[in-house]
């Protein structure tokens, strides 16, 4: 009984040790892009480069203005579960839950973006990434 006790006590603490987050367990790497909702026009269509050193590099342009593109470097910060990035740029949104495949921008209180527009603000992996 004493020997199956322990057992079940070093599960928990090595559960606890290596607990599983998108930090630790995904290839979280690479370039993400999509089209996001524009205050006015069809959109703004976003690329955000996520590299192992954590800095990034995020282009927005906007769909039907073709001088109207900006870019942004700097670096990323995870939160302390490892599920959330923020970039640092108080300029840009700048909050991302990293999910398999996928960033998906948070709202600015930091909460996933919920209703008929949610799909919109998912930017997806370049399948084509080394």
């Amino acid at each position: 009984m004493k020997k199956i006790l322990l057992l079940v006590l070093l599960s928990v603490f090595v559960c606890g040790i290596y607990s599983h987050n998108s930090r630790l367990a995904l290839d979280w790497a690479g370039s993400y892009s999509g089209t996001v909702p524009g205050a006015s026009g069809p959109g703004i269509f976003v690329q955000i480069t996520l590299n192992w050193d954590y800095t990034y590099e995020a282009t927005y342009h906007y769909i039907d203005e073709d001088e109207l593109e900006f870019t942004f470097t700097g670096v990323f910060t995870w939160d302390e579960a490892g599920g959330t990035i923020t970039l640092d740029s108080e300029r840009i949104a700048s909050h991302y839950k990293v999910g398999e495949g996928v960033l998906l921008q948070l709202d600015i209180e930091g909460n996933v973006i919920t209703g008929e527009f949610a799909e919109m603000y998912k930017l997806r992996l370049d399948p084509l990434r080394d």
